[in-house]
Parts: C-alpha cells; structure tokens; sequence
C-alpha cells in the first residue's frame, strides 16, 4: 500500500535563550542561547489508512513531529513527505479567530483547508449537528468553554473526511459522551480509509483506536509496532522498571523482578458460564512491602482494556515476601465469544504508580456455546417476566 506519511532521517532544532539580568537583551542583543534538539533522526512510513498512535512524555518531541507532518514548520535535515489533503486538530482553537463568531470560524477554518464558500455552506447543517453548541455559534469563540471550543473545532475538522487526519490531546477536554461520538466518527472514517495519527497519553484510547503504535523518548524515536507491543513496552518504562519485552507465544512479560511469578496455569479455551481455574504460582522478592503485596488477575479486550480484575489482597488475602505460594482464582466466565487478553501482576496494589515485581500477559479465546449471547462482551444470568395485559 503505498505511503501516506514518509519520514527520512528528521532532525528538527530550536534555540533556548539563555537568561539574562538586563531587562532590554531581548531587544538589543544578538540571540545567544543553546540550541534543543527536539526530533533527531526519525525514520518511518506510514501508508494510507492507517491509525497510528504517537506516544511519549511530555517534551518528548509528539507536537513537533506532528508539526512538521503538518507543514506548520520544517525540519532542519531530513525528508517529509506527506500525499493527500490532511486535516489537523493540534491545539484547541488554533486556526480559530477569537473575535469571529463560530459560524465566522467554520468558513474561516474551512478556507484555511481549500474549501470554497460553497463547499462550505454544503457541509454547514452537517458541521452544526455534530456540534450541537446550539445559538453559540453565532456568538464570538472568545466566550466559549473549552468543550464547546473542542465541539466546533472537531466538527470543523473531521466532518470533511480529508486524506489524512491529525489529533494531538484535543479530545481530552471533551465530556464522555461527545469524546464517545468523536470517537465513533474516527471509525467511520478509518473504514473509509482515511489515515488517522492520534497523540495522547491515554494508553487505553490508543489500543481503542489505533493498530500501530510510534514511541518517542528525547526526541528519538525509540519503538515502532503493534499497539500491543509498544503500549505494554511504554507502560513497563513508564513505572520505571525494566521495558517490556516478548516471550514465547507473544506473552508479554515486565517488571523489576521478572521471574517472581513462575507460572500461570489456566485453559487457553474458555466456555461461556463455564466455571474457570487460573492458578498462579509464584515467590515474591523478600524485600517487597508486606502491607499491600497482592496478586492481580485481569481479562483485557483486543484494544487492552479491563473488563474484569481480581485482586488478592481486595479479596482478604495478602501475600508473604519471600515465601512460595500458589493462588488461585475461581469464577465463572462472563465474557462472550471472541478473543481477550488473560493478565497476572505481583504487584503492590495500593500505589500510584502501581509497582510491578513481574507482570505477564497472554492471548486467550472463548468460544461459543448453544446458549452464547450473539452481542455484548458480557452476559450475566438474568431474570425476565413478560405480563400480557388485558385490553379494555
């Protein structure tokens, strides 16, 4: 497939001026300073219809790579090469006039991006919909909240189904129910194979959305693949302890003290309402903390989240540093046919960042039975009665 996004050999400096005592250097002085390194040698491809997540830290150097996919600058050495239209929503409001009412920022948005005036009133009912700031958008964008700005800008982007559409947090200020519908038009969109780079730090979303994952440290770019691969990798690294790395079958595998678990014993197949036994048997290292050492047990979907987590030591158990034991867990399989994620931490539980001695993950399936719900993830044991009533 050919490439919608090539990036050769990036480097892209700016220049940190250095502090000074006079109130007029700014003015008078040459600019003296050091010179940051804010991307350094990165290389990718992406081809067309991709959703790919962008990961990294603060400063890590997200914005400016998605900067200069977007033109806004241009890199100091190195070859970009971007084909199509591309639509970007980098920072709330940007490309937006402060003083123009929202009717005014939708046609000035809109010829900023090559749409004509009638182009324009065409999309407009559409754009307004999606929207749905009612009889603010003829009021100035000074005098909206955050979610309202979020609202417009999305609409005024997305609705027009470019090439290639560019997200960098924006989404995070929105309320759930209108990141739910911004999220579903990013689906619609990448079945009609519209390539979608998305930058954020919510790892969860990732997964939801993307299929390819860029992780940036520094400035560099330190790891491309799967989304499964890099998120488990950046999550390992982002706790501090040692990165992910890939054992035998595809289970990932992190932590300060990989080995403490030294298996995990549970049937690869899963039968819906079937009773299932995950047994793990592990030694935790003798200097872990005894208050809150626990063992957590979690069934993720395809995109990485929690559906279901067990937790010893919320189930009245704490374990003992130093000492062999086998836990095991017992209950009956809720989930409906497809494939999920079968995950056990030896953790300490109640910390923020959670700190692992040894996380493992690995891919299981449950399979349908006579009785097996056609939609949904769950399905519990119900009760239903139906009463016919009398008609007078």
């Amino acid at each position: 497939m050919a490439a919608a996004i090539y990036a050769s050999h990036l480097n892209k400096n700016y220049l940190l001026k250095e502090k000074s005592s006079k109130f007029c250097s700014a003015f008078i002085g040459a600019e003296k300073g050091r010179r940051k390194e804010a991307i350094k040698d990165v290389s990718f491809s992406i081809s067309a219809g991709e959703a790919v997540g962008i990961l990294g830290r603060n400063g890590a150097g997200k914005s400016t790579l998605l900067k200069l996919i977007c033109g806004v600058t241009a890199p100091d050495a190195g070859e970009i090469t971007v084909k199509g239209s591309l639509t970007a929503l980098l920072e709330l409001g940007a490309g937006f006039h402060p003083e123009y009412t929202g009717m005014e920022n939708i046609y000035l948005n809109g010829t900023l991006n090559g749409r004509s005036r009638e182009e324009i009133r065409t999309k407009m009912t559409e754009i307004l919909d999606f929207a749905d700031i009612g009889d603010y958008i003829f009021q100035p964008v000074k005098t909206y909240s955050d979610g309202m700005f979020l609202r417009l800008a999305f609409a005024s982007a997305a609705l027009w189904e470019p090439d290639i559409l560019v997200v960098d947090e924006a989404l995070a200020v929105g309320d759930f129910l209108f990141q739910t519908k911004c999220f579903q038009k990013i689906h619609e969109l990448k079945k009609k194979g519209v390539t979608v780079l998305y930058v954020t730090h919510d790892i969860d979303t990732v997964r939801r959305l993307c299929s390819r994952a860029l992780w940036l440290e520094d400035g560099r770019l330190r790891m491309d693949g799967t989304v499964e691969a890099v998120t488990s990798a950046y999550m390992a690294a982002a706790v501090g302890q040692s990165p992910a790395k890939v054992l035998d079958k595809g289970v990932n595998r992190f932590g300060s003290h990989v080995g403490s678990v030294l298996s995990v014993t549970a049937p690869h197949i899963w039968q819906y309402q079937e009773k299932i036994m995950v047994k793990v048997t592990l030694e935790p290292p003798k200097d872990a903390d005894s208050s809150d050492l626990s063992v957590s047990l979690a069934v993720k979907n395809r995109e990485g989240l929690d559906l279901l987590v067990l937790r010893t030591v919320e189930m009245g158990y704490v374990l003992k540093p130093g000492q062999l034991q086998t836990v095991q867990f017992s209950f009956s399989c809720p989930f409906t046919s497809g494939r999920y994620t079968l995950a056990v931490g030896l953790e300490q539980a109640s910390r923020l960042p959670i700190t692992y001695y040894d996380y493992w993950e690995g891919m299981l399936e449950v399979k349908a039975t006579a009785k097996n719900p056609s939609f949904g993830i769950f399905h519990i044991p119900a009760e239903v009665d139906v009463h016919e009533e009398n008609q007078t």
